[in-house]
């Protein structure tokens, strides 16, 4: 769960009313984070509990985004910068709890494994762009029901544990067997990642990833939505 710091949030609602810049800026970037997020201003106020009328005024730039708003706000989307939000400055999105864990993922998971930087950072390039792939896929397909979405991301998580593990024995194999014949450092990393990439077995398990994400095929995923839909009829 996520925590509000309300010292933050009042120091930021108090720039409002000693400065002078334009409210309507607030209300602008307010209305780019709800289109950032690919849904709808109705099911933003659903979500954070604003009132609609109220958020239209804000967005149309006739209020400013007052300290209940941001609270309710931050509370509800707690990776957008209220900074930013208020005053303009900064980037949009704080960095998410999420992303924080899966920093430290990679760091646990590098030193348990000797596969390089740059493997690594190829893995988990295609792990976030899947992520959003499914996200935006479950939006397309209208389902916001939260244990169906937790229980998707949570399978993908664990192909996402089994193509690290299978990428790792796989590059295990090849330094060996290259290293056995010639000097594997004369290998360039670009040459590393598509011999890694050549496994059928890594293959395999990548078209099915990119299936399931995209909610196709004979995929799990695919059942499940399935499934869903029967249950909501």
């Amino acid at each position: 769960m996520y925590y509000i710091n309300i010292d933050i949030v009042y120091m930021l609602y108090n720039q409002i009313r000693s400065s002078n810049m334009n409210q309507h800026h607030a209300g602008e970037r307010l209305n780019l984070f709800i289109q950032s997020l690919e849904i709808s201003k109705k099911e933003f106020t659903r979500k954070t509990g604003l009132d609609y009328a109220h958020l239209y005024k804000i967005t149309n730039g006739t209020n400013d985004p007052g300290f209940d708003t941001c609270s309710k706000i931050n509370n509800a989307y707690p990776e957008l910068s209220l900074t930013w939000l208020i005053t303009g400055s900064g980037e949009m999105k704080n960095i998410t709890r999420e992303e924080r864990n899966d920093i430290q993922r990679v760091r646990e998971w590098r030193e348990r494994n000797s596969l390089d930087v740059s493997a690594i950072l190829s893995l988990f390039t295609s792990e976030y762009s899947e992520r959003k792939s499914l996200s935006s896929e479950l939006r397309k397909k209208r389902v916001y029901d939260e244990q169906v979405i937790s229980r998707l991301k949570g399978i993908l998580l664990e192909l996402h544990m089994e193509r690290r593990e299978l990428s790792s024995e796989i590059y295990e194999k090849f330094k060996n067997d290259y290293s056995a014949e010639k000097d594997f450092n004369d290998l360039t990393e670009e040459e590393i990642l598509e011999e890694i990439h050549l496994s059928p077995e890594l293959k395999e398990l990548e078209s099915y990833i990119a299936s399931f994400c995209v909610l196709g095929g004979k995929s799990q995923s695919q059942e499940i939505i399935t499934e869903h839909f029967k249950k909501g009829k």
